[in-house]
């Protein structure tokens, strides 16, 4: 049997080049399309890897020929960058993912994925637990493109083509294309180079986080898992006149965080901040603007 050709965005980027290694590990052919501002060199050449270098706003539909899975990293990745560039996350984020989606579907892509943000629930009241269930509430243009993007790509779904979307929290960890903007990155580099822990506010705020090789392993398992999609079936189900419960759990629905949790993934393989808080004390903590 031939091997499955994925096409990944933003290949180059924090994530895809944590991704792509592990996809070519596991047998597949990879086509890295991304613009590669910070060097193609951190995606090692490899036999079963095409890079592409072009915009993901100006892919022509030929580039999702033969494709088995897509999975669109690319994106303006933070809440600042919106706000910076608001025009270019709008058509990245937003407008190029759901071009990309239907270009990926009209060429016979059995599967999409978008990696999207906890970002678009905003903020709720401390005591309040977030899941997929709860209404969004995007307050930047970077939570509110992605939820666009979200609401442009589900209807895509039917019984040839999987759409899967993911709301990764805050990252975490070593890449190949490395990030210090990122909460634990940045208080990591700081820590390292002044010896002093800088927090970001005063410290008490909660921030849900994942290392980026958990982020990875999904990607992997969202864009390979044999599965059936649960937007086109809820609906045939909720037309027949029998009690039908949409919310029973078949391959490929969308997944809660809670089952994540307790049956899918026990925990996280690369959880280093507890363990680190247990075994450690801070002699003194300093706010990031402290002298």
């Amino acid at each position: 049997m031939a091997s499955k050709t994925i096409l990944v965005t933003g290949a180059g980027g924090y994530i895809g080049s944590s991704l792509v290694p592990r996809l070519l590990e596991s047998g597949k052919r990879v086509i890295a399309v991304d613009r590669y501002f910070f060097g193609s060199d951190k995606l090692a050449d490899h036999p079963n890897l095409t890079k592409l270098r072009t915009d993901v706003r100006l892919l022509e539909p030929s580039a999702f020929r033969s494709v088995d899975a897509v999975i669109d990293l690319a994106a303006l990745s933070n809440d600042p960058l919106g706000d910076l560039f608001t025009d270019e996350t709008w058509e990245i984020n937003h407008q190029a993912r759901a071009r990309n989606a239907r270009l990926a579907k009209a060429a016979g892509v059995k599967r999409y994925v978008m990696p999207s943000s906890c970002s678009i629930y905003g903020f709720f009241p401390p005591s309040q637990i977030l899941d997929e269930d709860c209404t969004p509430n995007p307050l930047t243009v970077y939570a509110k493109a992605n939820l666009a993007a979200e609401q442009d790509i589900r209807p895509l779904a039917d019984d040839d083509f999987t759409v899967g979307v993911v709301r990764f929290s805050t990252l975490f960890g070593i890449s190949p294309r490395m990030r210090f903007d990122l909460a634990v990155n940045g208080m990591t580099e700081t820590a390292w180079r002044t010896g002093k822990l800088a927090l970001m506010r005063d410290g008490t705020q909660w921030r849900p986080m994942i290392h980026v090789r958990d982020a990875a392993r999904t990607g992997i398992h969202a864009g390979s898992r044999r599965s059936r999609n649960q937007w086109p079936r809820i609906q045939r189900w909720l037309q027949r006149p029998q009690r039908a419960d949409p919310r029973a759990c078949r391959p490929g629905e969308r997944v809660g965080s809670a089952r994540c949790r307790n049956r899918l993934v026990r925990r996280p393989r690369y959880a280093l901040i507890p363990r680190f808080i247990r075994s450690h004390r801070c002699a003194r903590l300093s706010h990031h603007n402290d002298d």
